[in-house]
């Protein structure tokens, strides 16, 4: 059967001992590259010639390429535990892109797919900065003549949702800062946001269920405030939220931190 590659993704092998959280931390630390590269290759549309629409790097084991599920192509590159924290230490991503290229390429060999696919994708993340960006939505509210951005960042330490509020009239921006931050893992944070909505005397942004905890005072935004506001939790309302609930707390203290060490004046 042909499917259409759309995933590419890399763990540290369990074949290696490692402990959960020492592997689920290389996960995320290099989670903004595959992110990126599952982006890119879905955009060729690339045809597998057999059963899989995933390839999945294996750090730490030397065992053949195969086939397994769920449709998923299997690729092996050795590990070398220093680099890598040696990669933390100095924040320096030229390792983790080492390894997506060793795997990529044997990925390419096993299914003869054209090595151009995966070099132009790695060589777009190289010459972007190694930076994973992208413009989520944008909002025009011409009742109170504010246009409203959402962007995305997602790097090898984080995930951060940036708001950036302007006068739609004069094209001036107004005040911008980090609204919602959390761990580099689209299970963290894909869930806490879908767009902005005008509620009374303020902006909000609303989830996949359409609840809003997070928003901004109108005139604060005017006045060139960045300031978050939230939902206070009515546990006798809402207990079978709360974990939610707590999620998106944490997800707001992270972007205070974040913003306390950005520099977000303009």
């Amino acid at each position: 059967m042909i499917m259409k590659l759309r995933y590419i993704s890399m763990e540290l092998s369990y074949r290696d001992n490692y402990d959960d959280k020492y592997a689920y931390a290389f996960y995320c630390h290099t989670r903004f590259i595959s992110n990126y590269l599952s982006k890119a290759i879905r955009k060729d549309r690339y045809e597998t010639h057999k059963d899989y629409n995933a390839i999945f790097i294996e750090v730490g084991s030397e065992h053949d390429s195969f086939i397994g599920g769920p449709e998923c192509l299997f690729v092996f590159v050795p590990f070398y535990k220093e680099r890598y924290e040696r990669s933390i230490e100095i924040q320096d991503v030229s390792y983790y892109l080492e390894l997506f290229n060793q795997g990529l390429r044997k990925a390419s060999m096993h299914d003869d797919i054209p090595w151009c696919v995966f070099e132009n994708a790695l060589r777009s993340f190289e010459m972007n900065g190694c930076r994973n960006e992208w413009i989520y939505k944008k909002t025009i509210f011409r009742e109170i003549n504010l246009k409203v951005e959402m962007h995305c960042e997602l790097t090898t330490n984080d995930f951060g949702l940036r708001i950036l509020f302007f006068d739609f009239k004069q094209k001036k921006l107004l005040c911008k800062g980090v609204a919602l931050a959390t761990e580099a893992n689209e299970l963290h944070y894909e869930h806490l946001f879908r767009g902005i909505k005008l509620i009374e005397d303020s902006i909000g942004i609303f989830d996949f269920t359409n609840r809003i905890f997070v928003y901004f005072n109108i005139e604060d935004i005017k006045n060139g405030v960045f300031r978050i506001q939230y939902q206070d939790y009515d546990a006798d309302r809402n207990s079978s939220i709360k974990g939610y609930y707590d999620s998106y707390i944490e997800a707001i203290k992270r972007a205070l931190v974040k913003n306390d060490a950005l520099d977000n004046r303009l």
